[in-house]
Parts: C-alpha cells; sequence; structure tokens
C-alpha cells in the first residue's frame, strides 16, 4: 500500500519552472507553497530489478534519483492549491467570462468561468475523443469512445457522434465504426449543418502493395496500412453526401502523397495520424493536420463525381484534389488548425520530443492566395516558452481581443496577448491515476456571457 501511495504522489509531481532544475519537494512548509508549472501526466513509476522505486524523465520531468519519503500533506495541498486552479498575470487584459471543458479523462463536459469555478457540467456516455463544443443553439456536439468499437484501439480513436442538448440529454447519435474504420480525433461543424468527420480506413498490405508501393519493412502491418478519409454526415437523415480518401491520392508526383516507407511506431498501420480539421466557408476548402507527416493538406471540397453508397442505399459526393501541402520544414508533430478572420491559419507544433529541453510553439500561418500558384506559407507570429511543451494532442485559437488561447495539452490553458505577454493559465490535471495518461486537454474554447452558444445553452 506504501508503494502504491508513493507512485500516487509520483504522477502528480512535475519540474520546477526552470526546465533544468531537478525537481525538490518542500515538506510540510506552511508557509511557501509553490505551484509547479505542470503536474505532469506522463510520468512513468516502476520499481527496479532490485525493487528501487525509479521513475523515467518523459518530457518534462526529471527525476535523477529517487525521491524522498514525501510529507502527507503535499499531496493534498497540491490539490487544494494547484489543481483546476487558475492563475491571473494580467487582470485587465484577459477576454471572455466562459470556458469549456471535455478532457481525455473523465465522462463530463465542463463549462467553467475565468476563475476557475466550475459553473455547470454534465455527464456523456462515453469518454470524449478530443473534440467537444458547443453549437450556435446552445447543444453539444462532440466524437467519444465507444466502448464497443472494434477497430483496432488506437490514441483518439471515436466511433460515436452525438448532439447533447443542455439538460444532458442525447438528440442526435451517429455510429460510425467497424473492423476497417473508425471516426477519431476531431469533428466540424459546416454552416449547412452538415458534419465533416475524420476516418481511419484499414486497407490490406496486399492491396497497397499492388500499387508498387514499398512499406517500411520493420513496421508490422497486421492490422492493415490505415488511409486517412473525411465524411459529411447529413445528421437530419444520417446520410453520408461528401467523402474524400487519401488513398485516392497517392503518387509521388507534387501534391500526391507518397507513402514509401512510411510507418508510425505509435500503432502498426497509421502511417499518416491526421488529428484536425478546419473549413473555409468563403474558398470551400478543408485543412487537415497530418501529424505522421507533420503538414497540414489543404482539401478541395467541391463535388467532382457522385458514386454510390452501398452502406446507405444512395449517393455520396467525391471530393476535390489535395491542394497543397506544407510545414514539414517548419513543424515537428502538429495539431489543432484554426482558420482566422483574416485568412491566415493557426497551428500547434508539438515539437521535438528528442530534445533536451523540447518545446511547443504556435504558428500563424499566411496562406498563399493561389494554392496552385507555387507560392510558399510565410510565418507572420508565434509564440514559443520554455514551459509551453505538450508532445501529444493541444491547439490554438484567436480571440477577438487579439489574445491567442491555447491549451497545452498535458497542462491546461495559456492565454497570451498581442505583446506576448502571458495574461492567463489554468491548470487541469486528473485526480485518478489509472487515468493520467489520457488527462488531457485538447482544444480551447471561450464565451462570453452574450455569446450566442452560451445565451442559448440556457444554464
Amino acid at each position: 500500500m506504501k508503494k502504491v501511495a508513493i507512485i500516487f504522489i509520483l504522477l502528480f509531481v512535475s519540474a520546477c519552472d526552470k526546465p533544468n532544475d531537478k525537481n525538490i519537494i518542500v515538506k510540510n512548509d506552511n508557509n511557501v507553497f509553490v505551484c509547479p508549472h505542470s503536474v505532469n501526466t506522463y510520468i512513468e513509476s516502476y520499481y527496479d530489478e532490485d525493487n528501487n522505486l525509479s521513475a523515467k524523465k518523459i518530457y518534462k520531468a526529471v527525476y535523477e534519483d529517487k525521491t524522498d519519503i514525501v510529507d502527507s500533506s503535499y499531496f493534498l495541498r497540491l490539490e487544494d492549491k494547484c489543481i483546476n486552479k487558475t492563475k491571473f498575470f494580467n487582470k485587465d487584459d484577459y477576454y471572455g467570462d466562459y470556458n469549456l471543458l471535455a478532457p481525455l479523462d473523465q465522462n463530463k463536459i465542463f463549462l467553467f468561468d475565468m476563475e476557475g469555478n466550475v459553473l455547470s457540467s454534465w455527464n456523456t456516455e462515453f469518454l470524449p475523443t478530443n473534440d467537444v463544443f458547443i453549437m450556435p443553439d446552445g447543444r453539444f456536439l462532440g466524437l467519444f469512445n465507444n466502448k464497443q468499437n472494434t477497430f483496432d484501439p488506437m490514441a483518439g480513436q471515436g466511433g460515436t457522434m452525438q448532439i447533447i442538448d443542455g439538460d444532458g440529454q442525447v438528440d442526435w447519435n451517429f455510429d460510425y465504426y467497424s473492423e476497417t474504420y473508425t471516426t477519431h480525433h476531431d469533428i466540424e461543424l459546416l454552416p449547412n449543418g452538415n458534419i465533416l468527420a475524420l476516418v481511419w480506413n484499414s486497407r490490406p498490405v496486399e492491396e497497397v502493395k499492388d500499387l508498387d508501393f514499398t512499406m517500411s519493412s520493420d513496421v508490422d502491418f497486421t492490422s492493415g496500412v490505415w488511409f486517412e478519409k473525411i465524411i459529411e454526415i447529413n445528421p437530419e437523415n444520417d446520410d453520408i453526401v461528401w467523402q474524400w480518401d487519401s488513398f485516392d491520392h497517392l503518387g509521388l508526383e507534387k501534391n500526391k502523397i507518397d507513402i514509401n516507407g512510411k510507418g508510425n511506431g505509435r500503432k502498426p498501420g497509421d502511417i499518416m495520424h491526421a488529428n484536425g480539421l478546419t473549413y473555409d466557408k468563403n474558398k470551400d476548402l478543408i485543412f487537415m493536420t497530418v501529424n505522421g507527416f507533420s503538414e497540414v493538406w489543404v482539401i478541395d471540397h467541391s463535388t467532382d463525381t457522385a458514386e454510390a453508397a452501398s452502406s446507405q442505399g444512395g449517393y455520396y459526393n467525391v471530393g476535390g484534389d489535395l491542394l497543397y501541402r506544407f510545414g514539414s520544414d517548419v513543424f515537428h508533430s502538429v495539431h489543432g488548425p484554426s482558420l482566422l478572420d483574416n485568412g491566415n491559419l493557426l497551428v500547434f507544433s508539438n515539437g521535438n520530443r528528442k530534445d533536451e529541453h523540447p518545446m511547443s510553439t504556435v504558428y500563424e500561418i499566411k496562406l498563399p492566395d493561389d494554392f496552385l500558384s507555387g507560392q510558399n506559407i510565410d510565418i507572420v507570429w508565434s509564440y514559443s516558452n520554455p514551459d509551453l511543451y505538450s508532445a501529444y494532442i493541444s491547439g490554438a485559437i484567436r480571440l477577438p481581443n487579439g489574445d491567442t488561447l491555447i491549451a497545452e495539452g498535458d497542462f491546461g490553458l495559456w492565454e497570451i496577448n498581442e505583446d506576448k505577454d502571458i495574461v492567463w493559465q489554468y491548470a487541469y490535471h486528473p485526480l485518478d491515476p489509472s487515468q493520467a495518461r489520457f488527462g488531457g486537454v485538447w482544444r480551447p474554447y471561450r464565451y462570453t456571457k452574450n455569446s450566442q452558444e452560451i445565451i442559448n445553452l440556457n444554464l
């Protein structure tokens, strides 16, 4: 029992503010208690061959020696003073009133104020799969990890989309999974009310090899080769009315997808691992972040042809070309595409976890006026910080006052003003060690009291 308690505490101890410093635990000091920047969710505690308690260096936290016995009050004070708390750096500069959070470790949706007080919460049938948000009509739209999903398990797996009303009742449910495909990571609400969703679609290795593509020899593709699809669902009748399949865009020429030698160590077969969508209603384009390539893909959403949709008994439209790809020379793992009013794109580059002190960076990208012109992207703004690092999930949005709201996946939320000063932070971490690795913040959402979404939510 004593060993379990020590492991429990280790899961919530982080690095000091300076990444180079060894973590020091202050014992029973009632006068001084400094909250660590991050209660790290990636610490792996274990017992070595001599039955000594050890911990691995993973991302932010560094343990060079065994941890001494910790006063039992430390964890209680950590929870009381640091967990799920906010910190204001400038109370005159922040924007809005409410934050939405659907953490990956709880079957709940939370709405909390700028002080960190939970105003309302809603139970969900399944764990959220990274993205839940409030639609303009005041209902929640989310992607959830259905426990009955038969697709090969992988982080970000979903299977079920739901629309949930303000009383927590499910108004719409759409299951899309089998042994060979599943929705995953992200969904996007279109102006016409339809919903875009990312899909993993596994194809037999033989089918891919027949196309003269050479797969990485050191990867086990027993679950097939996973390709990214995007489907568009009409929630009024559950018809799939449009789809785009990366498999149709393989090749070696420009703006084709070269998968030669590709393999993803996180899961055999997952060679692309897309994780985010955003839609440009003015140009009818989809932007998709593709983590396995550290790229953003720009996809034509317009209609080319219609093909039979056997599962629905009708027809769906096949999407257009892969118009543009960028980022592999800038990003190191990428998440959370967010289109700005000025036509630029925000993305979260996670950073290289192999660096001694890895950092994440938020980039604002000016896109070419014509994606077929051969123009390059232009980085017009970026933000990084020695304390800003998450190896997984994460994202950023631009607030109406010009501030940037960042979700650091394994920590919480940051608000940065136009001068790149930290305005506000919120630390979220799970209190259940069994869920700790997945207790993260996927997307940042901020609302005012007068937001259409909040008014229609009718708190």
